[in-house]
């Protein structure tokens, strides 16, 4: 017992100043923002039966709230945390996250949790690694610190003992830090301290320290890569009408993630933001100016009025062609402005179509159409209905987050029947504009067909053809989705 105690005296002044303070950078941390990421992200761990000290907490939402060139590390400490954070700030995937993430608070949040995530996943884990006699060391040194502290050493090294008999029992541990059981919560603070007394190589075995903080370096480097990801995905969604808290929750943004149509939809949304004539009505500004005959037109009608001596360079026609795309589109909203959009979501609108010199997932294209469409007649006093299906028709959806939810449910398999939806829309579509999109050739019931005549219903038909629908509805066959919205085509 001396032996052991003689090297815990020489060390303990050590331990004390290194882990006094295990905050990394010099300043910010009463930053408003910081301190409720801080407190949203506590009350997350201690819901997944992790303790997570709030230092950590404020040190991981500091890494990405704050642009990268403003934060100051804190040259005196040394420990394995502040080595884990000095070096993601060394790697270049993170400075191109924190561009996304810095004064967002949102993204932030996000990020951060995915780093603390993937340290407790590896953490929990690398416990096993921890020699016994190391947390001995700080049982002892927690009881020089506290009063009482022998009768709460004893009681910890039960609470190990006993937690050691139900992971075997049980098999291992929950996702997340979650361990099962009953067990005591994962304490990331004792872990970080366990590691740097294996590291000092008095009580644990160094390798073993370097082998839990390479693991650990790897598992904060995909979450940067998550984290990286996910940014990407909500800048798409952006401006659809999903609120921001809606994107928070990382478990549920990481499944919606492991679905590639998903991630396609939010590409496309990003392109359509760009191209798409309906999104705005803002007037053009060519370098050279716009002719005022062009730049004052309002109403298709108008184009009779122009000059001639409007036309006089290719920089002129230009903007006229921009600005009466425009005016046709303003045209057709006021006369019809409710719309309804009937989606494939069998198996096969998970196949690829081109896409603005890409490819995407069918149904993809469709969805990001149909949402940037819902976006324009937002703005302009008009609505949209999204209605998913497959041999069934779904419940129609407005609701941007669940339209995301659906998307990231939809399985390679499953059939098509649009004699439903037929049906669907002669039962509820006569004041509304609607527009099938399917891939699937399908025996339709002319009988359902025919109570849609007369009716403004179109079809966009993906690389097939179908006489039932092109006898009944206006077709379009299309195999590959331009720069402009496909609904306002037909």
């Amino acid at each position: 017992m001396e032996n052991q105690q003689s090297p815990l005296k020489k060390y303990r002044s050590r331990m004390t100043s290194l882990t006094k303070d295990w905050k990394t950078f010099m300043y910010g941390y009463d930053d408003p923002p910081v301190r409720a990421a801080a407190y949203d992200m506590t009350q997350r761990y201690h819901q997944m039966n992790a303790t997570i000290n709030s230092h950590f907490l404020l040190d991981a939402f500091k890494l990405y709230y704050n642009p990268y060139d403003t934060l100051v590390p804190n040259p005196i400490g040394k420990n394995p945390w502040k080595d884990i954070i000095m070096n993601e700030l060394a790697d270049k995937a993170y400075r191109e996250l924190n561009e996304k993430t810095a004064h967002n608070p949102s993204l932030a949040l996000l990020a951060s949790q995915n780093f603390i995530d993937g340290m407790v996943k590896v953490s929990t884990k690398a416990n096993n690694m921890i020699p016994p006699d190391i947390q001995e060391q700080l049982d002892k040194l927690k009881q020089s610190q506290q009063p009482g502290g022998q009768q709460q050493s004893q009681q910890n090294r039960q609470n190990k003992q006993n937690q050691q008999n139900n992971q075997q029992q049980s098999g291992g541990q929950g996702q997340g830090g979650q361990q099962q059981g009953g067990q005591n919560p994962f304490n990331l603070g004792n872990f970080l301290n366990a590691l740097q007394l294996m590291q000092t190589g008095n009580y644990g075995n160094q390798n073993a320290a370097n082998n839990i903080m390479s693991q650990i370096e790897n598992a904060v480097s995909n979450a940067t890569q998550e984290s990286n990801k996910m940014g990407m995905v909500m800048s798409g969604f952006s401006h659809t009408g999903i609120p921001m808290r809606k994107l928070m929750d990382v478990d549920e943004m990481r499944e919606l993630l492991s679905n590639y149509i998903v991630i396609a939809l939010s590409n496309a949304l990003r392109k359509i933001s760009v191209t798409d004539p309906g999104k705005s009505t803002s007037k053009p500004s060519p370098k050279r100016g716009i002719p005022i005959g062009v730049k004052t037109i309002r109403s298709f009608s108008e184009i009779t009025d122009l000059i001639p001596m409007e036309y006089l360079n290719d920089q002129d026609l230009f903007a006229y062609r921009v600005v009466g795309m425009k005016a046709r589109v303003r045209e057709r909203f006021s006369s019809m402005n409710k719309y309804m959009v009937y989606v494939d979501k069998s198996g096969s609108m998970g196949g690829t179509m081109k896409f603005m010199d890409d490819v995407a997932p069918k149904i993809a294209v469709a969805t990001a159409n149909a949402i940037s469409l819902a976006r324009y007649l937002k703005t302009h006093g008009g609505s949209l209905t999204l209605k998913f299906f497959d041999t069934e028709v779904q419940e129609p959806l407005t609701d941007m987050w669940e339209i995301l939810k659906t998307l990231s449910s939809v399985k390679a398999d499953g059939g098509t029947d649009i004699s439903n939806v037929l049906e669907d829309i002669a039962d509820n579509g006569k004041e509304h504009k609607c527009i099938i999109v399917s891939d699937g050739i399908d025996g339709i019931d002319e009988k359902s067909a025919a109570a849609v005549s007369g009716m403004d219903v179109a079809s966009i038909l993906i690389g097939t053809t179908n006489p039932i629908l092109e006898k009944y509805t206006k077709v379009t066959r299309v195999s590959e989705a331009g720069s402009t919205n496909m609904f306002l085509e037909v």
